[in-house]
């Protein structure tokens, strides 16, 4: 039973972890995207 929870805490961790892993990578995919549309416009211009 303790070895149980220990694994559904573990889990939990790990989702929130990865939950927030994901975001960030979001988070830095469109700003690189941000970026590189700014320099394309730039060079075209």
């Amino acid at each position: 039973m303790k070895e149980g929870g220990r694994g559904r805490r573990a889990k939990e961790t790990d989702g929130n972890w990865r939950r927030e892993e994901v975001d960030e990578c979001i988070y830095l995919y469109t700003h690189l995207c941000v970026c590189i549309s700014l320099c394309m416009s730039m060079y075209v211009c």
